[in-house]
């Protein structure tokens, strides 16, 4: 009788372990089995892949905010160029411009846009011949930037081309969608005397041309032409002859609509240590007190 009344303890505590330890199992076992089960009827659960679209901002904005966009870095660059290219998925956004071709296109655009008939005829060059030139730059990088509006955070893809041949810097900034030129910086490090070399009719390099561009008061009506867009006004500052800063007033043909009009600076600045910089809607400093141009049609 003790014998029997000393296991009944025990017996209760075995039996409220098992208990614990099998409500402790209860939903590992339950996943596993569910686990199984979904496994044998094949259903897999995964993430849609996420393609990373351009907004829809016309040419006139896209041109219009580049500048502050440059200026504020409201840009993320996608290096392809920089040793981690294995690492970048292009297929995840939206492009329509072939990788390989931009650089081809970012010469083309430079072309049609700043180089002149009276370029080629003083230089002896052709169109051609400046592309290819390009693209035979020492090193030529190619990025890809997603550019964010400041305002209203409507985005925009755009490829950063710079053709070096270790003394002339072409950086070029072109919009993914139309192909056309947003912004240029030329870093020239030859040594210039004045500003005779652009006007003496003895250059014989076609970067010592595009920096007379800025003499030129025809170049206004070039820039219009190649946005299809029409010049409303313009104004131009000058410290010095060496240093000129001019913006162009845009606006859209015909326009009956509030769009506004856009105002495209472009600037040569040469610096005593023999370095010239002419920049075209990108980095600019705003003079105080910037005057209207003299078109050829106030004449």
């Amino acid at each position: 009788m003790l014998r029997n009344r000393s296991m009944k303890p025990v017996f209760i505590i075995v039996m409220a372990l098992l208990v614990i330890v099998g409500s402790a199992l209860l939903p590992y076992t339950a996943y596993k089995y569910e686990n199984r089960r979904l496994s044998n009827y094949g259903i897999h659960y995964q993430a849609e892949p996420v393609t990373i679209k351009s907004s829809d901002v016309t040419i006139y904005d896209k041109l219009s905010e580049t500048k502050n966009i440059l200026e504020n870095s409201s840009y993320i660059n996608i290096s392809i160029d920089d040793g981690n290219s294995e690492n970048i998925n292009l297929d995840k956004y939206d492009l329509h411009q072939n990788t390989d071709e931009v650089p081809e296109m970012a010469a083309r655009e430079f072309v049609n846009l700043f180089i002149t008939d009276d370029a080629l005829l003083r230089t002896g060059y052709t169109k051609k011949r400046v592309v290819e030139d390009l693209l035979k730059s020492d090193y030529i990088y190619r990025g890809l930037c997603l550019m964010i509006e400041t305002e209203n955070k409507d985005m925009f893809m755009a490829w950063n081309i710079i053709f070096s041949n270790g003394e002339v810097d072409v950086d070029i900034v072109l919009d993914d969608e139309t192909g056309k030129l947003l912004a240029l910086n030329i870093y020239d490090n030859r040594y210039y005397n004045s500003v005779d070399l652009f006007n003496n009719g003895k250059v014989n390099d076609i970067y010592d041309i595009i920096g007379s561009l800025i003499y030129d008061r025809n170049f206004e009506y070039r820039i219009a032409d190649y946005y299809n867009m029409e010049v409303v006004g313009g104004l131009e500052y000058a410290t010095d002859e060496l240093n000129v800063s001019k913006a162009v007033q845009l606006g859209v043909k015909g326009n009956e609509s509030d769009i506004g009009e856009i105002m495209v600076p472009y600037s040569i600045h040469i610096y005593n240590e023999g370095t010239s910089v002419f920049s075209y809607n990108y980095f600019f400093d705003e003079p105080l007190e910037m005057q209207e141009m003299i078109t050829d049609e106030d004449d």
